[in-house]
């Protein structure tokens, strides 16, 4: 039986959740979660300002107005933060989304355990929050795991200060059992989104890469150009290279050859420019490099320079 545990625990700690899966997905997994969080913020932002609406409108919710006022204001705080800082400038998010998951927790701890909110109530929101929220978030389940153990903490205090002492064990202990059920559900979870983001990725990696040299192809560099278009950037730079005497290369040593040389061509000119610069492969033996961002004109010169010598030189010990 125990052996059983053991494996169970060990599978859902490795299965798919790995460092490198999210290293390597990065960028996805981080597009996904801000726009988890501009959702999150509006969506919060607009339900708690008609609640502080009602506070004004009916006695019921009046009691609640200086909670709904601070998660009000939390919540402004956020959506400034995301639109200001956190989206212009593509910083990861997770942050912005656990102050977010600390929040409602916290507000639901208070729903379920102050007497002027809660009025004795049991705990069902705080346990359904504890459950469903972490689904939202994609990121390592360990991780996810701690932040919410230390909301049951938050609350599991509230509840022995402020209610009954058999009440609050009786909802400590229900809320527990929640908190054991989203441990499970969390793994899961990022097991199943991983395994999505992993599959997406690879096909967007294999619709804008050329298949050889696994740069970017026609198409991908085409969007890329009409994006620094539409964003008006100040000034770009595109460079247009070829090997000369390829065809000689493929008809002497052969095609696989030929392929060799496309493939160390594309790796220098990868290790000569930035990772700014979107490097093509739009024709046999064509490569073209664009430049988004403003580059001063002695260094793009010195960097074309550096390209030439590389490529003469692949071509040469090739020949």
């Amino acid at each position: 039986m125990k052996a059983k545990i053991l494996q169970s625990i060990k599978r859902y700690n490795y299965a798919g959740v790995s460092e490198n899966a999210f290293d390597e997905n990065a960028a996805e997994i981080n597009r996904i979660n801000q726009e988890l969080a501009g959702n999150a913020c509006v969506a919060g932002t607009v339900i708690i300002a008609l609640l502080l609406v009602a506070t004004f409108i009916s006695p019921v919710f009046a009691e609640h107005r200086a909670l709904y006022l601070a998660t009000f204001i939390s919540l402004v705080f956020a959506n400034m933060i995301n639109h200001f800082f956190v989206k212009p400038r593509n910083k990861n998010c997770l942050p912005l989304l656990y102050f977010l998951l600390t929040g409602v927790d916290l507000f639901a701890s208070l729903l379920g355990t102050y007497e002027v909110f809660g009025r004795n109530g049991n705990a069902t929101t705080i346990c359904v929050f504890l459950t469903v929220l972490p689904v939202f978030v994609i990121d390592k389940p360990k991780r996810v795991s701690v932040i919410n153990f230390i909301q049951w903490i938050i609350f599991s205090i509230l509840t022995f200060c402020l209610k009954d002492s058999t009440l609050a064990v009786k909802d400590m202990v229900n809320a527990f059992l929640f908190l054991l059920c989203s441990f499970f559900i969390t793994y899961q979870n990022v097991h199943i989104k991983l395994e999505n983001i992993i599959t997406k990725v690879q096909l967007k990696q294999q619709r804008d890469s050329d298949f050889l040299t696994k740069l970017h192809n026609r198409g991908a560099l085409e969007k890329r150009v009409n994006r620094a278009l539409e964003e008006e950037i100040e000034s770009s730079a595109m460079l247009l290279l070829d090997i000369d005497n390829f065809k000689n290369v493929n008809d002497t040593f052969g095609h696989d050859k030929g392929d060799e040389v496309l493939v160390m061509t594309a790796e220098k000119l990868k290790n000569v420019f930035s990772e700014r610069a979107v490097i093509s492969r739009v024709g046999g033996d064509e490569f073209i490099v664009f430049i988004p961002d403003t580059i001063e004109m002695t260094e793009l010169m010195k960097k074309m320079s550096m390209a030439l010598e590389i490529m003469k030189f692949e071509i040469a010990s090739e020949k």
